[in-house]
């Protein structure tokens, strides 16, 4: 027979157990998410590549922004700044 400190114990040791086994499914989970977000954006980025052909002069770089095809560059860099913010904010939510 076990004492009650031994089964104390053991329900501890289990509970931990189970804490690890959770918190792996929440990594993986996270990590299939990012995994998913980073196929997107560079299918974005991919789809879009042919769109902007813009003959550039030394030192006008910036001005590439200005022109009418560039649209879905800033809206998927928007859309990747909204989701590193999001996963940012749920990992330290989660950590608390």
């Amino acid at each position: 027979m076990k004492t009650q400190e031994e089964r104390i114990h053991h329900l501890h040791k289990r509970a931990c157990e189970i804490r690890k086994k959770e918190e792996k499914f929440r990594i993986a989970g996270l990590g299939g998410l990012c995994t998913g977000l980073l196929i997107m954006l560079v299918t974005c980025v991919v789809g879009m590549t042919d769109v902007l052909h813009i003959p550039m002069e030394e030192g006008l770089q910036g001005a590439s922004l200005l022109s009418d095809g560039v649209g879905g560059y800033v809206l998927a860099a928007v859309l990747a700044f909204f989701a590193g913010v999001i996963v940012t904010a749920a990992i330290l939510r989660y950590r608390k």
